[in-house]
Order: structure tokens, then C-alpha cells, then sequence
């Protein structure tokens, strides 16, 4: 048993955790946290990480995904790379020793509805990165076009 008395708890103060799919579209993200796991199998691993939505009606709102780094099918590897690859230089992160370095950096994640299938209920996954619009500056010398100043 636990003693919540000291708490003063009332869930009726605390709002709703949400639970429903988000509209497919481009959101801006922030990977909030990260780890490297082991599969279920035992004979690979996995980047599993953890996107926050940050702005717009869906802001703190998460979203998993999982890049497969070891995995005994090559091309779920190829795929994770060209992910992993995305996502470093979305945020300017080329060479990351750690995935800790991915963090809190802004970038916009592709969300996809996966219809109802098999008994699951409908679910979001992520299928594309882009910089924001707000990313890396122009290198010196370059011009923005008329319509960015």
C-alpha cells in the first residue's frame, strides 16, 4: 500500500491525459528524451526516442519512434541510418557520440495516421524530418530571397 494523504489529491485538478490520434501533417517537434535499447529478441538494438510537439493545438504531445541500429534485416538498418542522418542534420548535430546531444532541439516531424488494424485501435507513427523554418542561418555571403527577409 501507499499513503497518498500527504498529496491532497483531487483528480478532478489535474486535466485528462489525451489518448487520441493526431491529425496527419508537420509538426514542430523536440526530441525530449532518448535510449539505446536491446529488442525483445535479444539480437539487436534500437534508438528509442521521444518527440514533444511544442507548439499549436497538439503542444505536449508525444510521439515514439524506433530506429532499428542493429537488426538482422540489413534494410531496416539502411532506413534507420537515413532517419538517424535526418534528424542530425535537422538539428545541426552531424557527428552525435550520445543521442543526449539530439535534444531539445527544434525540428519538424511528419506525423501519419496507421488505420485501425488487426484489433489495435489507430495509431500515429513518424515518417519524415525537416528543419524549422527558423533552423541553421545562411552561410555568409548568401543572400535570403526577397520573400524570407
Amino acid at each position: 500500500m501507499g499513503n497518498l494523504s500527504n498529496l491532497n489529491f483531487n483528480a478532478d485538478d489535474v486535466p485528462e491525459r489525451r489518448y487520441d490520434v493526431i491529425p496527419a501533417d508537420w509538426y514542430d517537434a523536440i526530441i525530449e528524451d532518448s535510449d539505446v535499447k536491446t529488442t525483445k529478441s535479444g539480437d539487436g538494438r534500437y534508438i528509442n526516442l521521444k518527440f514533444q510537439i511544442v507548439d499549436g493545438p497538439y503542444a505536449g504531445r508525444t510521439i515514439y519512434n524506433a530506429l532499428n541500429i542493429e537488426h538482422h534485416n540489413e534494410n531496416v538498418v539502411k532506413y534507420a541510418y537515413i532517419d538517424l542522418g535526418s534528424i542530425c542534420r535537422c538539428v545541426g548535430i552531424l557527428n552525435p557520440k550520445d543521442t543526449s546531444e539530439l535534444h531539445n532541439k527544434k525540428l519538424r516531424i511528419k506525423i501519419t495516421v496507421q488505420p485501425p488494424k488487426d484489433g489495435y485501435e489507430a495509431s500515429n507513427n513518424i515518417k519524415g524530418y525537416k528543419p524549422t523554418e527558423q533552423a541553421a542561418p545562411a552561410p555568409a555571403g548568401v543572400a535570403k530571397p526577397s520573400w524570407k527577409r
